[in-house]
């Protein structure tokens, strides 16, 4: 037994590395399919956030009479929606990815996910009541609101996602 010693050892060895080498292995599998699986839900949600601010943009622009700010109709069809479903639209993305964001992600956009809420109260709000639509009861700093509660919140999303911030 003590001669198969020194014959023993690197086999012992030999597996031992491979084991941990293969436990290694799947470990970064796993970090891998996960990161990809976190920057593609990253990816629909900035789509949609930047759909809803382009679509909140023209409509406050449209309670300002301006000609050189995109208008409502000069929309694509996908940002061309009303508040109330780009709201569902962003809630059932956000459900769909929340077990690939962290926490902290989860809670910007649950913020954000309540000041839709608030626009589609005061978009709706503003449809019931017409006469006061252009007064104080106008959805227009609803709209100006969420648009830029959308660029804070794309901007800590990129931050945890360690993208720079491009504006």
């Amino acid at each position: 037994m003590v001669d198969s010693l020194p014959y023993l050892a690197p086999v012992v060895t030999s597996v031992i590395g491979a084991y941990v080498g293969y436990r290694l292995g799947l470990k970064a599998k796993r970090e891998d399919v996960l990161n990809s699986e976190h920057v593609a839900a990253f990816k629909r949600v900035m789509i949609k956030l930047a759909s809803i601010q382009r679509t909140c943009d023209a409509c406050a622009a449209e309670y300002e009479s301006s000609e050189f700010t995109p208008q409502f109709e000069d929309l694509s069809l996908e940002d061309r929606k009303s508040p109330l479903v780009h709201w569902q639209e962003f809630e059932t993305i956000v459900d769909e990815v929340s077990c690939f964001l962290p926490a902290s992600s989860l809670q910007v956009l649950a913020d954000l996910g309540s000041k839709l809420s608030s626009l589609s109260s005061a978009v709706l709000a503003a449809v019931d009541n017409p006469s006061l639509a252009r007064s104080l009861l106008s959805p227009r700093p609803a709209y100006v609101a969420c648009s830029e509660a959308i660029s804070e919140a794309r901007k800590i999303l990129r931050s945890q996602l360690r993208i720079p911030n491009a504006g």
